[in-house]
């Protein structure tokens, strides 16, 4: 019995010591990733393809394939609707899983693929305590090569109050079923696997001045409300300011009310005034005309009022 308890106590600790936190610092991008980066069009349209399970758990590599891509679209990538990729590869009469990077990508017209894989879900229970984990892989790879650029694996823990299973107070599960989790509870560990496997893709190399007969445009804030007769110009692009809450919880909800409309939301760490604020965003988007279309068509899907922003540089 003594050797039951120390091994319970020690599962807590790790469990407390592991939970989810935000990267602090970017990555450091590879040489394969620099060399692609610097090579062809500086515009890079990426293709994040369906996501594989090894859970049996219905729907999640789905969810955590759109949460991984609205996390991944607040950086300066040309990323391709989900939608459109899956049509284009459903049209393919051989399987794409068994075709050559190069293949898929030349059919998508993507510099870059993304293959992902949720590899492990469960929950535990000890006692009263319970935790779950979420562990997914990505891997980035050249289209025209087929050399991998980026390749990364997160695990997400979270614990928190539960109920005894058995007559010892211990469970375990190898699959995470989404049926008997709760909506808060499923958003934040999807969103946070999303986010920590988006956070190691390198972003692109911030673009060079522009040569140009014209005058330099005059410095602007990072961010601001676009007046409707601003140009279209890239860079800056345009992104959807949709709501600002006060906790990261609130804004996982929002951004999976978004997700389930069709939409593909990412969530933005702001510090103002001294305080931490979440900001649910959509974009980047090439115009501010696009942004205003889509701004227009949100007004009359969700609660909420959005704006456009001008962005002339990368955000947190």
């Amino acid at each position: 019995m003594r050797m039951v308890v120390g091994g319970v106590v020690a599962l807590l600790c790790a469990a407390c010591a592991t939970t989810g936190l935000t990267p602090s610092l970017p990555p450091t991008p590879t040489a394969p990733f620099v060399s692609w980066s610097h090579r062809g069009r500086p515009e890079k349209r990426v293709c994040v393809l369906p996501f594989a399970d090894r859970t049996g758990t219905a729907g999640l590599a789905l969810h955590v394939r759109q949460s991984f891509a609205g996390q991944l679209s607040v950086k300066r990538f040309h990323d391709a609707e989900l939608s459109e990729i899956d049509a284009q590869l459903a049209a393919l009469a051989a399987d794409w899983r068994t075709q050559p990077a190069q293949q898929v990508g030349k059919l998508l017209g993507c510099d870059a693929l993304i293959y992902g894989e949720v590899t492990r879900a469960g929950r535990w229970y000890l006692s009263v305590y319970s935790r779950v984990f979420l562990e997914g892989t990505i891997r980035m790879v050249d289209a025209t090569s087929g050399q991998t650029l980026v390749q990364h694996t997160y695990t997400t823990r979270f614990h928190g109050g539960g109920i005894p299973f058995s007559p010892l107070g211990v469970l375990t599960s190898s699959v995470l079923n989404l049926r008997h989790m709760g909506e808060t509870e499923l958003v934040k560990v999807v969103d946070d696997l999303g986010r920590h496997l988006a956070a190691a893709v390198p972003d692109l190399p911030t673009p060079g001045p522009q040569t140009s007969s014209q005058p330099p445009l005059p410095a602007t804030p990072a961010e601001h409300q676009a007046p409707l007769s601003d140009p279209v110009v890239a860079p800056p692009h345009y992104r959807i300011q949709v709501v600002t809450c006060r906790s990261s919880d609130e804004a996982r909800h929002v951004a999976r009310l978004l997700r389930d409309k069709g939409y593909r939301p990412a969530i933005a760490e702001v510090h103002e005034d001294g305080q931490s604020r979440h900001r649910v965003v959509l974009g980047p988007f090439a115009s501010f005309q696009e942004a205003a279309r889509v701004r227009a068509e949100l007004q009359h899907t969700v609660d909420f009022s959005p704006i456009v922003t001008r962005v002339t540089a990368r955000q947190p």
